[in-house]
Formats: C-alpha cells, sequence, structure tokens
C-alpha cells in the first residue's frame, strides 16, 4: 500500500469455484458469490475485484493454451501466468475462495512463492472433512495425493 492511500486497499476474489463443474451449483459456489457480493456492498472505499467470475471489475485470465508438458510443469507455467494476470491491479489481498478446486478439471491457482512481501493470500475453508476420514476418502492414492497438495497450499497462506 502506498502511503498516501493508506485507508485503501485492493482485494481481488479468486471466484474461479463459482464456474467450476464441482462446486458451481453447490453451496461452495453459492457462498462464495454470496461473500463477494456482500463485501462488494459494504466497502464502496475499497478496491474489490474478480478472478473468473462475471462480477463487476473483473480480471479475466488469459487463455491457456494446453502446454504439451507434463501436469506439474503445467500447472507451474499456469499459476505463473495467473500472478501475472492478478499483478495487473496490484492486490493487496488475494482471497481464493475455494483452494480444493481442480482435481478434474483445469483451475489455475497463483504461485504463492511469486508474492510480494506486503501481498496477504486467504481463502475460505470448506473441504477439511476427509482429512477426518481418512479411510474412507483416501482409499484413493491419486485423490490423497490431490487433496494433500491443496493443504500444503493452505499451510502456506497467510
Amino acid at each position: 500500500m502506498s502511503k498516501n492511500k493508506a485507508q485503501y486497499f485492493r482485494i481481488l476474489f479468486d471466484l474461479q469455484c463459482t464456474k467450476s463443474l464441482a462446486s458451481k451449483n453447490r453451496g461452495v459456489g453459492n457462498f462464495s458469490s454470496a461473500l463477494f457480493a456482500s463485501i462488494s456492498k459494504i466497502l464502496p472505499k475499497r478496491d474489490v475485484y474478480s478472478l473468473g467470475a462475471d462480477q463487476n471489475q473483473e480480471i479475466k485470465l488469459p487463455e491457456f493454451p494446453d502446454w504439451k508438458a507434463p501436469q506439474e510443469n503445467q500447472e507451474a507455467i499456469d499459476s505463473v501466468a495467473y500472478c501475472a494476470a492478478a499483478h495487473s491491479i496490484k492486490p493487496d489481498i488475494i482471497h481464493i475462495s475455494h483452494l480444493f478446486e481442480g482435481r478434474n478439471e483445469r483451475i489455475i491457482t497463483p504461485n504463492l512463492k511469486l508474492k510480494a512481501s506486503t501481498q496477504i493470500f486467504s481463502t475460505t475453508l470448506y473441504d477439511l472433512i476427509p482429512l477426518r476420514f481418512q479411510e474412507y476418502y483416501f482409499k484413493d492414492p491419486c485423490f490423497k495425493r490431490w487433496y494433500m497438495s491443496c493443504v500444503n497450499k493452505l499451510r502456506q497462506l497467510d
């Protein structure tokens, strides 16, 4: 934040979950849209942006090609591109509405190592049930690996 704008800060809401196949018609998508709408109404002096949803002041992610790379490399390239798109508005806070997205579809998440030192990354927690009932949810090793990678990202948030 600059000195002369200390009373203002920019919030970027990552609302990709409002369009994902897994969440758009479920509570996660609805709750995320409602949170964004409420904050937009009660904080009129602050800059509030959305990413990945048809809202006011939407930041569009570019169309990402199929990089023809292994998945982990593709995710790394995508996350750098995400950070570049987000950086265009210089947000003080990036709120990822649902970190546990993208298992069966391409949902781009930021590279948390690229955040500015003054920037805050946050999320809303919805899906911690698999940690409580691991014997049921982690029967599929692919799901466990994906889920635990999301948990590792969660640990890096502010």
